[in-house]
């Protein structure tokens, strides 16, 4: 599998808005993760995840209880402390996993990422992040919700060689209500990491909440490692 800090990993969501208008993972050159162990590109890369622009997230703003909420084109979610271990990345910094031919594709851009550096010797490596994936203009919030999942799905089960997949659950999807009260749809697989190297966990989680803001369909992703200690616990990920 081809990915980002490790492969799936969930972030706590403090809040997610209903005012969810979403991200730009258009073509910026940052340094950027692009393998499933969170590797930096040696060199600063013009990275060009599907997904269309509605807006950039922005820095995070901290509360007076050390939590950080980030904003990005009228949407907004919230992490625990950079003493808890989250870390809010820069603006223009894109994560990523590739595709076959080796280029971007799916990603998150200004993403909280949660034990960011945990593997020795790999301060690129994480446990876990959390960022807006995409918004999409027409169509239901299913549909888009579920087309999105299963692309991040297969972009994550792709292992390293960008050749063979690892197996996957199948996607679950179902309606849950957000903390504001507002209607989104949620999509969950598990994947399995068939070819482990030193940093990676024996499976990753992603979930995909996705909701109508009005005028566009806006999709957050949560990824996290599973099966290992260290990892975001089940409960903190429920909480979303």
């Amino acid at each position: 599998m081809a990915g980002l800090g490790t492969r799936d990993r969930v972030a706590t969501l403090l809040a997610v808005l209903a005012t969810l208008s979403v991200l730009a993972t258009t073509a910026v050159a940052v340094a950027t993760y692009s393998r499933r162990d969170g590797a930096v590109a040696p060199d600063a890369a013009s990275g060009s995840p599907s997904g269309s622009s509605a807006g950039s997230p922005g820095a995070a703003v901290q509360g007076l209880d050390g939590s950080q909420v980030v904003h990005g084109g009228g949407a907004r979610f919230g992490v625990p402390s950079s003493a808890d271990g989250w870390t809010v990345q820069p603006r223009d910094t894109v994560l990523y996993y590739l595709d076959r031919r080796g280029d971007p594709s799916v990603g998150v851009k200004g993403a909280a990422v949660y034990r960011a550096g945990y593997c020795r010797g790999r301060a690129d490596s994480n446990r876990a992040f959390v960022g807006f994936a995409g918004s999409v203009a027409g169509g239901s919030v299913r549909t888009v919700n579920t087309d999105l999942a299963r692309r991040w799905v297969r972009a994550i089960a792709l292992d390293d060689d960008l050749a063979t997949s690892g197996p996957h659950t199948s996607l679950r999807t179902e309606d849950v209500t957000l903390a504001d009260g507002a209607t989104a749809v949620r999509s969950t697989s598990r994947i399995t990491v068939a070819r482990r190297g030193p940093c990676e966990a024996p499976a990753v989680d992603l979930a995909m909440v996705s909701l109508d803001t009005g005028r566009r369909v806006a999709s957050l992703v949560l990824v996290r490692d599973a099966g290992v200690p260290g990892v975001l616990p089940d409960h903190a990920a429920d909480a979303i």
